[in-house]
Parts: C-alpha cells; structure tokens; sequence
C-alpha cells in the first residue's frame, strides 16, 4: 500500500495556493515528494479519477459501510475524507464504489 498523490478540493490549503505557508509547515517537505493536484469541487475530482479508472471509496459512517480493516482495495483507489464537522457529502457518497469507516 502507497500513497501515489494528494488530491485536495474546495478550501483546502493546498501547495501553490491559499493556506500553502502553513500546509508546508506541517508537511514538513512532503510537499515536494509527493504529487499533488487541486480542483475547484470534489465532482471534479470525481471526474478526473474515474476517468483514471480508480476505484473510489467514501470514509464515513453509513448504514452501508464495512470496517475499513476488513474491507479490501484495489491497487487504483481513490479515499475520500469529509469535512471534520459535516462528514462526506451525501451527494458524493452516492457517487462512491464503496463505503468504509
């Protein structure tokens, strides 16, 4: 298992952009060893890794989630994390191959 990219999306501090000084604060160099790309929405995203071809999967806790340890991922998958409040959006659960949390 291997992160390959970061993907950040909406008003999330990401590197070149809004919040980057104290994103590199944290990320204490990662910043430059790992890809990253930013889009405007999170159905962007979407679109870009399904046209990838990655499978994508939702954390968050639903009706329809398995445990994240039993759960089983292929070498293409995209997680998606929600706000710390809000969680996940429901209207890109619904887009999601599967659900963990």
């Amino acid at each position: 298992c291997a992160l390959a990219m970061v993907i950040t999306t909406g008003i999330t501090p990401h590197p070149n952009g809004p919040g980057g000084t104290k994103l590199a604060k944290s990320a204490l160099g990662a910043q430059y060893v790992l890809p990253h790309q930013h889009f405007e929405t999170t159905q962007q995203a979407i679109e870009f890794l399904l046209k990838s071809n990655y499978h994508l999967v939702g954390m968050e806790t639903t009706q329809h989630s398995q445990d994240y340890t039993q759960a089983s991922f292929p070498p293409k998958t995209a997680v998606f994390l929600g706000n710390e409040v809000t969680g996940v959006d429901t209207q890109i659960l619904q887009q999601m191959n599967s659900l963990v949390e």
